[in-house]
C-alpha cells in the first residue's frame, strides 16, 4: 500500500516510457511556480483568455457553432483555454499525497482520477464518433472512464485502486492533447468545404460527429468546477493558490461589510419556457433540449441569497439539533455525519462560542457574514422550516417559506437575459446579414463575454471572473419581470441556487448517441435541480439554458434564497398546487422506479401515496396532504415485471405462485431461485471461484439469499435502485422473517408471515446496497459470479449496465461468470427508445444479438443460452407466465 491506494488493479511500474517532461512536471509540484513542463498543452501566458493586466487566466465565451461563426482556430482557442484552466487548477495541489487522498466523505474518487478523467473522455467520445480510430492507452481509458455518483450519504467507497503515478498521467495527458489538437486542425469533421487550416469554417450540430469534441470541452469544464469543490474539501495544508488562477473576489476580505436585511421582490404571474431547440447554435447537454411552457403563479422571492450571518442565526438557534426542521433523509444525513454547522465553516474556538473562519478553495479567511452560506439542499430546506417556525408560519403550506422552483428562477433569469440582449445593442447582437438564431443568441451572455468582461461590464461573478463567491449584494441586480420589477441579486453566477424540484426530463427529451447516460440515471427523484451557475461555472454551465442537478447531501459552490407563493397573501383557499414544480407529470424516462406524479420533495407534496397494509394488492390510499380530488379511483392491477408491487415481489421471491405453477416449475415457482440455481451450476461447470457473487436487480433479495445458500459463496452482494426494496431485503437479512399480503380473489386477501429458508450464517454472508444499475460503482470490486436479473429493460441506460461487466475495473473477474436474464419487453417510459438494445423496427436487430455484441466486445465468451420460466403472481389462482432469455458468459480477457 502506498499513497496511490491499494493493489486491486495492477499497473506496470516500469517508468522507462515516462517522458523527461513528465518527470520534470512531477518535480515542479514542490515549487511555488509551475514550470513550462507542468503544462501539457499551452502555457497560461500564451493561452487564449490570459489577462496581462492581472497575470491570470479567465474563461472564454461559450462558442457559437454556426458555420459562419466557428473556425478551427476558435476551436483550438477554446480547447486550449479549457485544458489549461484544468492544469492551472491542479497545480494547487502541493504534493503527491494530495492527488491520492480520498475526500473526507469517501463519496468521490481521489483527485488523481479527475486529473486523468477529462483526457480519457476526449479519447472515448472521439472514438465513438469515429474521429479517432484507436485508443491512446486502453487501460487508462477504462480506469478513468467512470466517476462516482453515490446513491446515498452513507454509500462509502474504498480507495483500494492502485492508481497510476502523477508522472504517468501527465505523460498520458501530453499524448491526448497532441492527438486532439491534430484532430481539430486536420480532421475533415471540422471543415466545411474549405481547405484545411486554421481559417477553415465548420458547422457543428447535435447529430454531427464533431459534437463529440464540444461535448468533451463542456464535460471538462464541469469537472473544473466539481474538482475545485474537492480542493475546497481537502485539508488546507495540502493546497496553495496556483499562479495564473483568478483571484478571490475583493469582497471576501471585507470582513466589516454589512449584511443586507432580508428584502423581498414580488414577481407577477406569467409564463416561462424551459428548454431550447436542437438547432440552437451552442452546445447543450441532452436535458436542456425539449420545451415546457410553465405558468408561474405570482410569488415573492428574497432579493439576496441567505448570507452567512443569517444562517448563523439558524446554527445558534439550535437548527442542527431539532429534527422537526429536517426532512427524514436530511435528518439521517445530519446524524450520520454529526453535522453541527456548514461544511466550509472552520471553527475558531470552542463550538459553543460560534466563532468561525471560512474555507475557500485555496485559503481559510476570516469570518465574513455578507458572503452567501454554502450549504447542501438538506440544510437549505431545514433553514426554511426553522424560519417558518420563527415567524409562526405553517410548515408545508402555500404560505410557508420554501426554496424557489426551477421555473420561478427561470422566469427571473430569462427577464435578465432580455435585459442583457437589449443592452448588447443591434451591432453586437446580430450578424450581417442576420441569422434566424441571432435574437436567441443575444440573450445568452456567456456566448459573448469572458469572465473578466462579466465583471467589468455587468458587475457579475460568472465565467471564472474570480475564484470565490462574493458578498450577496456585490453584483448588479436583475430586474424581475413585470412593470417596475424589483431587484434580484445573483440570479446567475456567484453560487448555484438549490431548487425545490427534482431533476426531470422536458417534453421532447432524447438521449444523445454519444453519451446516453449523462442525464437519464438522474431522473430518479433523488437529484435536486440547481440553477444559475456559480463563480466557477464556465461555458454551458453558465448559459441561461443550463439545467444541472445534484443529490441533496452533495456540497457544491451552492447556496439558496427563499421564496413564498404570493397567492397565500390574497387567497386563503389557495393550495400547494400553486407551486410550479417541473418534475410533476414530467415525461419519461424515469429511473430507479421513480414516479414523479407521486413524489414529495422537501416536504411539499401534491399527492402522497402509500400502500394499504391490509387492502387489495396494488391498492393505494391517498392522504389529503394537498387539495386532492375527491373520490380518486383506485388504480387497476397492472401486469408485467416492472409494475410489480412489493407484496407481489415478496410473494414471487419467497412464497409460492399457486400450487399448479409450483408443481410445474419446482423451486416454489420462484424465478430468483431458479436463476440462482442456473448461475451456480454454470459456475461449477467452468470451475470459477466461489469467493464473491453479485446480483444486480436483486429487488427484495430472494436471489441473493439463494446464491449464498446454493453456491457457498463467501460473500454475496445484492444491489438495486429501489431503496424500499433494499430496506426490505436488509430487514429480512437481520430477522430471517418476512410478511406479505396475497390477493386471493376479488377483494379478498390473506396475510402471510413466513421464515426465510436460510440460517443466520447464510444471511450474514449477504449484504444489500442501494445503487443505480446504470452507475455500478467500480469500488464494488470484482466477482466470480454476477447475475443481471431482469434489469436491462427497466433502466434508462441498459448499455451502461453491461459496460460495467468487463474492462480494466470490470465487475466480473477474468475467468468469472456473468448471467444476463431479461424479457426484453422494452417500454419507452422505462427506457428511452434510442437506448433499447435491439427491438427497434428501424434496424431490425434483436436484443439477444445486441447483448451478444456488447458482451463479446468486452472479452466475454457465450457458453449457454436458454429461456427459463418466470411466474409472476396475480391472485391465488392467476399468474403471469414470462420466459426471459438467459445467456451465460465467461470472461476470457
Amino acid at each position: 500500500m502506498d499513497s496511490r491506494g491499494g493493489a486491486s488493479s495492477r499497473l506496470d511500474d516500469d517508468d522507462d516510457d515516462a517522458t523527461a517532461a513528465a518527470a520534470a512536471a512531477a518535480e515542479t509540484l514542490e515549487e511555488e511556480e509551475p514550470s513550462y513542463a507542468w503544462f501539457t498543452g499551452t502555457h497560461p501566458t500564451q493561452c487564449a483568455g490570459f489577462l496581462e493586466t492581472t497575470n491570470t487566466l479567465t474563461s472564454l465565451p461559450l462558442p457559437r457553432l454556426d458555420d459562419r461563426k466557428m473556425t478551427r482556430q476558435k476551436l483550438m482557442d477554446y480547447f486550449d483555454n479549457t485544458w489549461t484552466i484544468t492544469e492551472t487548477l491542479f497545480f494547487a495541489l502541493k504534493d503527491e499525497s494530495a492527488f491520492y487522498r480520498p475526500p473526507y466523505h469517501h463519496l468521490r474518487h481521489p483527485l488523481i482520477f479527475y486529473y486523468g478523467h477529462p483526457a480519457a473522455l476526449y479519447v472515448n467520445k472521439l472514438r465513438v464518433a469515429g474521429i479517432l480510430e484507436k485508443p491512446v492507452n486502453e487501460l487508462y481509458e477504462n480506469i478513468f472512464e467512470t466517476g462516482v455518483d453515490e446513491m446515498n450519504w452513507d454509500d462509502l467507497t474504498k480507495n483500494d485502486m492502485r492508481w497510476p503515478t502523477i508522472r504517468e498521467v501527465h505523460a498520458y495527458r501530453c499524448e491526448v492533447y497532441t492527438l486532439v489538437r491534430n484532430a481539430i486542425l486536420e480532421h475533415p469533421a471540422f471543415e466545411c468545404g474549405e481547405p484545411h487550416g486554421s481559417s477553415s469554417c465548420c458547422k457543428i450540430e447535435w447529430n454531427s460527429d464533431a459534437w463529440a469534441l464540444v461535448m468533451a470541452f463542456e464535460h471538462e469544464r464541469i469537472h473544473i468546477e466539481t474538482s475545485s469543490v474537492l480542493f475546497r474539501e481537502l485539508p488546507i495544508e495540502l493546497v496553495r493558490r496556483p499562479k495564473y488562477f483568478p483571484p478571490m473576489h475583493p469582497t471576501v476580505l471585507q470582513t466589516e461589510r454589512r449584511t443586507p436585511e432580508t428584502s423581498w421582490t414580488v414577481v407577477p404571474a406569467g409564463s416561462v419556457k424551459i428548454g431550447k431547440s436542437r438547432d440552437f447554435p451552442s452546445f447543450g447537454w441532452d436535458n436542456e433540449y425539449g420545451e415546457r411552457d410553465v405558468h408561474v403563479p405570482s410569488f415573492r422571492v428574497s432579493q439576496h441569497y441567505v448570507s452567512n450571518d443569517h444562517f448563523l442565526d439558524f446554527v445558534k438557534g439550535g437548527g442542527y439539533s431539532q429534527p422537526q426542521y429536517w426532512t427524514q433523509d436530511g435528518w439521517k444525513w445530519k446524524t450520520f455525519r454529526n453535522v453541527k454547522w456548514p461544511c466550509f465553516w472552520v471553527p475558531n474556538g470552542p463550538s459553543g462560542l460560534h466563532r468561525y473562519h471560512i474555507r475557500m478553495i485555496f485559503e481559510v479567511v476570516p469570518w465574513n457574514g455578507s458572503l452567501p452560506a454554502i450549504v447542501n439542499a438538506h440544510e437549505a430546506a431545514a433553514y426554511t422550516n426553522w424560519l417558518n417556525e420563527k415567524e409562526n408560519l405553517p410548515l408545508h403550506a402555500l404560505s410557508s417559506y420554501r426554496l424557489p422552483t426551477e421555473s420561478e428562477l427561470a422566469r427571473i433569469r430569462h427577464a435578465g437575459a432580455e435585459q442583457f440582449a437589449s443592452e448588447m445593442g443591434a451591432s453586437e447582437a446580430r450578424s450581417v446579414p442576420p441569422l434566424p438564431t441571432d435574437a436567441l443568441v443575444a440573450r445568452d451572455a456567456v456566448m459573448h463575454l469572458t469572465g473578466q468582461q462579466f465583471h467589468c461590464r455587468l458587475k457579475q461573478n460568472r465565467n471564472l471572473a474570480f475564484s470565490s463567491e462574493c458578498s450577496v449584494d456585490a453584483s448588479r441586480p436583475t430586474n424581475a419581470p413585470g412593470e417596475g420589477g424589483g431587484p434580484v441579486y445573483d440570479i446567475q453566477g456567484n453560487v448555484w441556487q438549490w431548487c425545490l424540484d427534482w431533476f426531470a426530463a422536458l417534453p421532447g427529451f432524447r438521449v444523445h448517441r454519444l453519451y446516453d447516460d449523462f442525464s437519464t440515471p438522474c431522473f430518479d427523484g433523488q437529484h435536486n435541480c440547481i440553477s444559475g451557475g456559480s463563480f466557477a461555472s464556465t461555458g454551458d454551465e453558465a448559459s441561461v439554458y443550463a439545467r444541472f442537478h445534484f443529490r441533496p447531501h452533495f456540497y457544491q459552490h451552492a447556496g439558496f434564497r427563499i421564496a413564498r407563493s404570493e397567492a397565500a397573501f390574497v387567497d386563503d383557499a389557495a393550495d400547494v398546487r400553486e407551486i410550479p414544480l417541473t418534475h410533476v407529470n414530467s415525461p419519461p424516462p424515469h429511473a430507479s422506479g421513480w414516479d414523479p406524479r407521486r413524489t414529495a420533495t422537501n416536504g411539499i407534496s401534491l399527492k402522497r401515496m402509500r400502500r394499504s397494509e391490509a387492502g387489495r394488492d396494488g391498492e393505494m390510499s391517498w392522504e389529503e396532504v394537498a387539495d386532492c380530488d375527491a373520490g380518486v379511483a383506485l388504480p387497476a392491477l397492472r401486469t408485467g415485471y416492472a409494475s410489480m408491487t412489493e407484496d407481489r415481489m415478496l410473494q414471487m421471491h419467497y412464497g409460492t405462485c399457486g400450487q399448479a405453477a409450483s408443481a410445474l416449475l419446482g423451486s416454489g415457482g420462484s424465478f430468483p431461485r431458479i436463476l440462482a440455481e442456473h448461475a451456480t451450476a454454470a459456475a461449477a461447470r467452468v470451475c470459477t471461484g466461489t469467493s464473491r457473487a453479485l446480483e444486480v436487480g436483486c429487488t427484495v433479495g430472494g436471489g441473493t439469499f439463494a446464491l449464498a445458500s446454493m453456491g457457498a459463496f463467501g460473500s454475496v452482494i445484492g444491489v438495486d435502485g429501489d431503496a424500499s426494496c433494499i430496506s426490505t431485503a436488509q430487514r429480512i437479512a437481520e430477522t430471517g422473517e418476512l410478511s406479505f399480503t396475497e390477493r386471493l380473489e376479488g377483494e379478498l386477501v390473506e396475510r402471510h408471515a413466513i421464515a426465510l429458508n436460510a440460517d443466520k450464517s447464510t444471511r450474514s454472508r449477504c449484504s444489500f446496497r442501494v445503487m443505480d444499475p446504470c452507475g455500478l460503482s467500480p469500488e464494488l470490486g470484482a466477482f466470480d459470479v454476477v447475475v443481471v436479473n431482469n434489469v436491462l429493460s427497466r433502466v434508462v441506460s441498459p448499455k451502461s449496465v453491461l459496460g460495467r461487466m468487463g474492462s480494466a475495473r470490470g465487475l466480473v473477474a477474468v475467468g468469472g461468470v456473468c448471467v444476463v436474464a431479461d424479457t426484453f419487453d422494452w417500454q419507452d417510459e422505462l427506457t428511452p427508445r434510442d437506448s433499447w438494445l435491439g427491438g427497434r423496427r428501424d434496424d431490425g436487430q434483436s436484443s439477444r444479438a445486441s447483448v451478444a455484441k456488447i458482451m463479446s466486445d468486452s472479452g466475454f465468451e457465450l457458453v449457454d443460452e436458454c429461456e427459463l420460466p418466470m411466474v409472476l403472481p396475480v391472485t391465488s389462482r392467476c399468474v403471469e407466465m414470462h420466459a426471459p432469455c438467459v445467456s451465460t458468459w465467461v470472461r476470457r480477457s
